[in-house]
């Protein structure tokens, strides 16, 4: 008797040479139709180097070529080393003398399949998808989705809702774990069929962490001499940005516009590689290259989310500086500065929003930032914020601040359990109630705030008797009180 499964698929963008009938496997083969300019390329060449991928017998790799389910099935089993012994047969359309039979049953728990008039089928000559090759591909990973991480990347993704629903949750946590990512635009397009370089570079990814074993491969080393040939400015860009992809892993659809700039202080031009992520907690890789020469002269492995941005400002000791501004999440500011050919880190630091600007008409820019109390107001409009200028080189450009409601609401003890105390502020943070809560009960004094700084609040009750908070973090208070100290923190 049959055995009838009704599987969900894994699917993932790769690249693979999967054939009916494989070609001889090789490291670093010279395929006649895989340049070393191909996005592609270092990925390809690995994955013949560990024998989950091979060419045709023309010596043609195809790599715009779409894979098929049932290529799609060997390539997984050969990366994931899915092995185990392979009983009857569990789909209809799927026979023991087919060449893709064994890596199908080995695959199967990772598959997708549908019922056909009755039939269960996997279908392994239709070309796989995006979205079937992510659900196969974070099953073997074994990722765990969550509702949160389905949440989250919806509101990332313009056409989510056009994921299978059974599949959302599986492309989902493989997009927050960067297994595989969006478009420029935001999009998936999971009903889209992945090619061969694709899934190549995917499993590579996802089974091979991106990383070379083989020999390096032409092109991908520092700069060869093929960049010395090169004239135009335009052609230099895209070669050092292929040059990028391959050295760190990326596809295309994962990388932002270089920034052509200059940060010597002198006429020569440099070029600022970059990519993109949908993550803030995602790492990321940015790397300046010499126009002259086509050297990387340093590489920053940071964070980058897609409200990432990266300028060039001058400053009056270093001349320029390079700014990586992250909007994605948090805020944060990373400053690099060229000095003699090496890109060194010269600053950072965080807020919620950040304008960069001369504001005080010296010919050089200054960082103004704004820190949110995001606690009780969803809006950005509605927040009391505090402002300053950023330092630099120890001189204060610009200052101009408020007063910020970072009291404003409920304070509670953390890890107290014989005594909890509750402290309320009102939105004035001029007065409020402080409670003392335990097994007898719950009591509650008035107070009225005697001093106030930016990060202070002196209170004093009606019975004269004092206390005072300081603020610690963004979430996290200390309460002196009568002589004791307690960690406050905002629920």
């Amino acid at each position: 008797m049959k055995i009838r499964l009704k599987l969900q698929i894994v699917v993932l963008i790769v690249i693979v040479s999967v054939l009916s009938t494989p070609a001889a496997l090789y490291a670093n083969a010279n395929f006649k139709d895989l340049s070393s300019s191909n996005w592609a390329y270092t990925a390809i060449q690995e994955m013949v180097k560990e024998k989950v991928f091979s060419g045709y017998s023309d010596n043609t790799i195809r790599p715009n070529e779409t894979i098929t389910r049932g290529e799609l099935a060997a390539v997984l089993v050969k990366a994931a080393k899915l092995d185990g012994a392979v009983g009857l047969p569990t789909f209809d359309d799927v026979s023991p003398k087919d060449w893709y039979y064994d890596y199908v049953e080995r695959a199967m728990m990772y598959l997708s399949a549908r019922e056909v008039n009755g039939e269960i089928r996997y279908e392994p000559k239709k070309p796989a998808t995006r979205e079937e090759i992510t659900v196969a591909l974070a099953r073997i990973k074994d990722l765990t989705p969550s509702e949160d991480i389905t949440d989250q990347v919806r509101a990332k993704i313009t056409d989510f809702d056009t994921i299978s629903e059974d599949a959302q949750p599986f492309v989902a946590v493989a997009i927050k774990k960067s297994l595989i990512s969006g478009y420029p635009d935001l999009s998936f397009r999971p009903k889209a069929y992945v090619t061969r370089a694709e899934t190549a570079y995917l499993v590579w990814k996802a089974f091979f962490n991106g990383k070379v074993t083989s020999d390096p491969s032409p092109g991908t080393g520092s700069t060869d001499s093929a960049y010395s040939k090169l004239t135009s400015e335009k052609d230099k860009v895209s070669y050092l940005k292929q040059q990028f992809m391959k050295k760190y892993g990326y596809s295309s659809a994962e990388m932002e516009d270089p920034l052509l700039t200059e940060l010597n202080g002198d006429t020569s031009k440099e070029l600022v590689v970059y990519n993109s992520t949908f993550d803030a907690d995602e790492e990321g890789d940015l790397s300046v290259y010499s126009m002259k020469s086509g050297k990387e002269l340093g590489t920053i492995k940071t964070t980058f989310g897609r409200g990432t941005t990266v300028k060039v400002i001058g400053n009056p000791l270093y001349k320029k500086l390079l700014v990586v501004l992250d909007e994605y999440k948090d805020t944060q500011v990373t400053l690099f500065s060229l000095t003699n050919d090496k890109l060194v880190k010269r600053g950072e630091f965080g807020g919620d929003t950040v304008s960069i600007k001369d504001y005080d008409g010296d010919g050089y820019s200054e960082f103004k930032v704004s820190i949110m109390d995001d606690s009780y107001s969803s809006s950005l409009a509605d927040a009391v914020a505090q402002y300053y200028i950023y330092k630099w080189n120890g001189k204060e450009y610009v200052r101009s601040e408020r007063d910020i409601n970072k009291f404003a609401g409920y304070w509670i003890t953390e890890g107290t359990d014989e005594l909890q105390i509750k402290v309320y502020f009102n939105e004035d943070d001029r007065s409020g109630t402080m409670y003392f809560l335990s097994e007898d009960g719950e009591m509650g004094y008035e107070f009225n705030v005697t001093a106030k700084s930016a990060s202070t609040l002196d209170i004093q009750f009606e019975d004269k008797s004092k206390a005072s908070m300081k603020w610690v973090d963004k979430k996290h208070t200390s309460l002196k009180l009568d002589g004791m100290t307690y960690r406050m923190e905002k629920p």
